[in-house]
Parts: structure tokens; sequence; C-alpha cells
């Protein structure tokens, strides 16, 4: 569902962007919508409401989008003199350790520039996450079924 979806919101672009662009940008965002499917898995068997689950995914994925905005803003602040401040920065840290650099996927820039990178490191991180992610849903799985 994920990839269909994704290829949706795709091919309307294909008209307008070049096509190795349009080809990076789409499977880039194939990667990012197969993180969110599977984040919506875990939450949707682990948790008991379809509310909690939902809101949970898309919490997810606004932090997951804008993490690497809060620790700019965090590390250009000018009271990096306090404890909460210095607490609060090691967080969002941490945080960025663990979570995929979902600001780094389907960037428009792509869609009108040539594509810079490789998608390489983008698809290693959904892969490893998304792996994770399943993981944990599955030994849930089990574990609710015993």
């Amino acid at each position: 569902m994920a990839s269909l979806i994704g290829l949706a919101c795709a091919l309307p672009l294909a008209l307008l962007a070049p096509g190795a662009s349009w080809l990076a940008w789409t499977a880039s965002l194939l990667l990012e919508a197969w993180i969110i499917a599977a984040v919506s898995v875990f939450c949707g068997i682990s948790l008991r409401g379809v509310a909690a689950g939902l809101a949970l995914t898309l919490g997810f994925y606004l932090l997951a989008k804008s993490l690497a905005t809060l620790q700019l803003i965090s590390h250009a602040s000018l009271e990096a003199a306090s404890a909460s401040h210095r607490y609060m920065t090691q967080m969002l840290d941490t945080l960025a350790l663990l979570l995929p650099r979902l600001d780094e996927f389907a960037q428009t820039r792509w869609l009108v520039d040539s594509v810079s990178g490789s998608l390489g490191p983008l698809a290693l991180q959904a892969l490893i996450f998304s792996a994770l992610v399943t993981a944990a849903a599955m030994f849930d799985m089990y574990r609710k079924n015993l």
C-alpha cells in the first residue's frame, strides 16, 4: 500500500521533472513511505486503539522530519550556558542518532535540480530502520499471541 500511494503521488510529477531526478525522488519517496508503513504497523500492533496508533505514527513522522531543524536551533541558541539547554540539546542529539533522517528523503530540490548525492545511504538507513521496527512489531505480535 505504501508503494502504491507513493507512486500515485509521484506519477503526476513525471511530466514536469527530468527523468533521472524524478526517478531518484520517487525512489526516495518510496523508501520514506516504507519507513512510515513499518512504524504504523508497529504502532497498530503494539497499541490498543487506532487513534493512539495514528497519533504516535504522526508524531514520529513530524519529529523525524523536523529533528535536524530542532538540532540546528538548539546548537545555535544563545542560552548555551543553562543546564536545561544542555540537557535538551543532548536529548535531541540522542534522538537524532536513533531516528531516521526523514528530512533527507524526497527533497523538492531534486525535482528542479539534478540529484547531488547517492541514494545508497538513504536506502541503507531505510532498510535498517524498517527491519528493526518490523522485528519489534513481530516480537510484540508473538508476545501477545502467547
